[in-house]
């Protein structure tokens, strides 16, 4: 894959899954973005997250995110930039970002070792939908992350748009 803005990024992707990594402690550079840098502008920033998508699946094919906690880690970080750097209308139809999303929610589902056959009586959550989408994905993490074992999530809407829609597919 050609990197888009964080070539240098790649050049480290590659070269350390060739060796072996080594950690330096120390600040080695520091640089300031000015409001008017080519770094700000929307399309290179939307570059930078593709890149930062695609580094957290590649570095999983390299072994770098070999570790649950690591990859969970990294893909919370992506998924919480994301949402601060990108309008949740535009957000929701990037199909990296959905690759990623569907990464975290496959994890939260290992974590939560869902009984279906529990003794508990079934709790049903309604959440209304409301066009909505980012507040539609925080109460439905919320559900998902109870401990009480023996859920079902309903999800009412009177009127999806393609946003919700997109929102939900991966659960």
């Amino acid at each position: 894959r050609r990197y888009l803005c964080n070539v240098d990024i790649a050049s480290w992707l590659s070269l350390l899954s060739k060796g072996k990594a080594v950690y330096i402690a120390e600040t080695l550079s520091y640089f300031r973005l000015h409001p008017d840098q080519q770094l700000n502008e929307s399309n290179k920033m939307m570059d930078g997250l593709e890149d930062f998508s695609h580094s957290i699946i590649a570095g999983k094919k390299y072994g770098f995110l070999s570790n649950e906690k690591e990859l969970d880690k990294a893909i919370t970080n992506f998924l919480d930039y994301a949402r601060r750097i990108v309008p949740s209308s535009i957000l929701y139809t990037l199909d990296y970002y959905q690759k990623i999303r569907r990464k975290k929610i496959n994890i939260e589902k290992k974590k939560q070792h869902i009984n279906n056959n529990s003794p508990l009586p079934k709790v049903s959550i309604l959440i209304p939908a409301y066009n909505r989408p980012y507040y539609l994905e925080l109460a439905l993490n919320s559900a998902l992350n109870q401990t009480y074992e023996n859920i079902e999530i309903i999800i009412s809407d009177d009127s999806t748009n393609n946003e919700v829609n997109a929102m939900i597919q991966p659960y």
